[in-house]
C-alpha cells in the first residue's frame, strides 16, 4: 500500500504542476484575446464601408478592371487561415472540416491552395497539395501592413487569368463561447459577393446611406481607371487584414476555454486522485493495526 500512496501523490502532483501551466495559458490568452476582439469588432464597421463602396463599385458600368469581370472558367485559389500552433480546442479542426465539405465536389486540379498558419499547411499536406504560397510569420499583433505580402499576392495570381475567383476559409468571431467557419468570396468583386460579406459581418443596413449611394454622379480625376486601380487593392488589404483579425480573435478565444476546460478537468483529478489516495492511505493504516493485533494474539 505504501507503493500505492506513493505513486497516487506523485500523479497528484504532476497533475497540480500541469494545472499551473494550463492556468497560466489561459491567462495568457485571455489578455491576448480582449485585445485582439477590441480590434477586430473595430475593424468591422470600417471594413463594412469598403465593401459598401464595393457595392456602389459594381453596381455602375466602369471600365472592365480585372477584379471586377467575373469569369467562367479558371480554378479556384482558397485562401485558408489557421492558427500556428494547437491547444485551441476545435479551432483549427473547424476550418479542416469547414473546408473538406466545401471541396467535396471537386477535383484536384481543380482549385490551388494559400495557407497562412502552420495548421493549414497541414490541411493542405492531408490534400496532398502544396500551397502556391504560405505565411507563417505573421505577428500576433498583426498591422494592414502585415498581410499586405499576402494581398498583393492573391492579387499578382488573380490577374494572370489562371483563377475564376478567391476565396477565403476562416473562422468568424461571434463571442467568447463561439466562433464559426466562413466561406467569404473576395475576388472577382460582384454585388452578390459583396452583399454576402456584408451579412456575415453583421453589420447590415447599419450604414444605408453609403449602401444606396451611386457612384455614377461623381467625376473621377484623374480618371476613373486610376482611381479604381488604387482603391480596389485597398480595399482588398483591408478585406483579408480583417479576416485574419477575426481569425485571431476566435483562436484567443478558443485557447482561452480550451486552457480553461483543461485547468477545470486538473482540479476534478486531483480531487478524485486525494480521494484515492485517502482510501489507500486509511486501508495501509487498517492493514497495519490488524497486523498488531494479530501479533499481539500469538
Amino acid at each position: 500500500m505504501a507503493i500505492s500512496t506513493k505513486i497516487i501523490k506523485a500523479k497528484i502532483k504532476s497533475v497540480s504542476n500541469i494545472k499551473k501551466i494550463t492556468k497560466a495559458m489561459e491567462m495568457v490568452a485571455a489578455s491576448k484575446m480582449k485585445k485582439t476582439v477590441n480590434r477586430a469588432l473595430s475593424t468591422r464597421p470600417y471594413a463594412t464601408l469598403f465593401l459598401e463602396l464595393l457595392k456602389n463599385i459594381t453596381k455602375n458600368n466602369y471600365y472592365n478592371h480585372p477584379f471586377l469581370v467575373e469569369r467562367q472558367s479558371g480554378q479556384i485559389l482558397f485562401i485558408i487561415i489557421s492558427a500556428n500552433k494547437g491547444l485551441c480546442g476545435g479551432f483549427n479542426v473547424s476550418v479542416a472540416k469547414f473546408f473538406s465539405k466545401i471541396i467535396a465536389g471537386l477535383e484536384p486540379a481543380d482549385f490551388e491552395l494559400v495557407t497562412i498558419g502552420k495548421r493549414s499547411e497541414n490541411i493542405a499536406r492531408r490534400l496532398s497539395k502544396k500551397p502556391l504560397a504560405s505565411f507563417i510569420d505573421i505577428s500576433d499583433k498583426p498591422e494592414e501592413r502585415d498581410l499586405k505580402p499576402v494581398s498583393s499576392f492573391i492579387q499578382d495570381e488573380f490577374k494572370t487569368g489562371r483563377f475564376k475567383e478567391v476565396r477565403i476559409i476562416y473562422n468568424g468571431f461571434i463571442s467568447t463561447l463561439s466562433y464559426k467557419a466562413l466561406d467569404r468570396p473576395l475576388l472577382p468583386v460582384t454585388v452578390g459577393s459583396v452583399t454576402r460579406s456584408i451579412a456575415e459581418l453583421g453589420e447590415v443596413a447599419k450604414n444605408p446611406a453609403v449602401e444606396t449611394e451611386s457612384l455614377a454622379q461623381y467625376l473621377f480625376e484623374p480618371g476613373e481607371e486610376e482611381v479604381l486601380d488604387k482603391i480596389l487593392p485597398l480595399i482588398l488589404d483591408v478585406l483579408i487584414y480583417q479576416a485574419f483579425l477575426e481569425s485571431l480573435a476566435s483562436e484567443y478565444s478558443a485557447r482561452m476555454i480550451a486552457m480553461k476546460n483543461a485547468s477545470d478537468n486538473a482540479d476534478n483529478l486531483v480531487s478524485e486522485l486525494e480521494i484515492g489516495y485517502n482510501q489507500a492511505r486509511q486501508a495501509a493504516i487498517t492493514q497495519e493495526i490488524a497486523e498488531i493485533v494479530s501479533g499481539s494474539n500469538i
